[in-house]
């Protein structure tokens, strides 16, 4: 997808260039593209660097005071910080599997939910409330019964003892 600024009136803060086999393109015309429209930060990953030479998997570029875009990060990591977004950009898997995630905490190691994650997630957790609720109407009719299985004692106690007199 692409975004028309043209048409919004709005710059987007944040921009990600993936890589493809016009590598050239991405790697030296993208980050002055992405600097013509003002963009904030543009974060190129590359997901198969070995393909070309001087190829990296991650390349930061962000506008410092005001001035043009600049690469300030180069990175052969799984993971680069991303100051507009907050978090961290993630590549994880292999081949095929390759997906870039966000993450979180102080090195990105607690990766955000996909959606299909987060209803897998919203799944167990409404089965866990089920299950809870389930059990705790189970504990009250034990405790019910019990505390009649009490009362029926006492009377029959009682009762003995009234007869007694």
């Amino acid at each position: 997808p692409s975004w028309k600024t043209w048409e919004k009136g709005i710059v987007p803060s944040f921009a990600l260039e993936i890589v493809s086999k016009d590598w050239e393109r991405d790697y030296i015309e993208a980050p002055e593209r992405y600097a013509a429209i003002g963009v904030s930060e543009l974060v190129v990953f590359d997901p198969a660097p070995g393909r070309h030479p001087d190829g990296v998997v991650w390349q930061v570029f962000r506008r410092v005071r005001g001035r043009p875009l600049r690469r300030v990060e180069v990175s052969q990591s799984d993971r680069v910080r991303s100051k507009s977004l907050g978090c961290f950009l993630r590549a994880v898997g292999d081949g095929d599997e390759l997906r870039l995630r966000l993450g979180a905490g102080l090195r990105g190691e607690e990766l955000f939910p996909t959606g299909e994650e987060a209803e897998r997630a919203a799944k167990e957790a409404e089965r866990v409330a089920k299950e809870a609720e389930r059990a705790a109407k189970e504990d009250a009719v034990v405790a019910r019964d019990a505390a009649l299985a009490r009362v029926a004692d006492l009377e029959a106690k009682l009762r003995r003892r009234q007869s007694r007199r």
